[in-house]
């Protein structure tokens, strides 16, 4: 147990419906630009995902921004091809900020 390796996955969603005035966090009202960020998203995790290949991800978190104002199939799409590059521990702990009023 001692001998393996673990790492924790930090997934930042920078967009929002509103820039809040007491908000210091890198983020977005440009929803336009989503697409495109998912895009290079799952190239930064292919590329990471090398360097990692023998740890497994113990916590994996998902953060904004509202990570919660992407589409059902963004999400799908995205988590489903991040969680295909890294051994995702069995136990691991997953969450995702969330903004009730982007839930549904």
């Amino acid at each position: 147990m001692f001998n393996d390796k673990y790492i924790s996955i930090y997934i930042h969603i920078p967009f929002c419906l509103k820039k809040c005035f007491y908000c210091d966090f890198c983020s977005y009202t440009n929803l336009n630009k989503i697409d495109e960020y998912l895009f290079y998203l799952k190239k930064e995790a292919k590329f990471y995902s090398e360097y990692f290949k023998d740890f497994k991800v113990k916590t994996f978190f998902v953060g904004g921004g509202t990570p919660t104002i992407l589409k059902e199939d963004q999400i799908n799409s995205t988590f489903s091809y991040i969680f295909s590059l890294f051994n995702i521990s069995n136990d691991s702990e997953i969450s995702c900020e969330a903004n009730p009023e982007t839930l549904n």
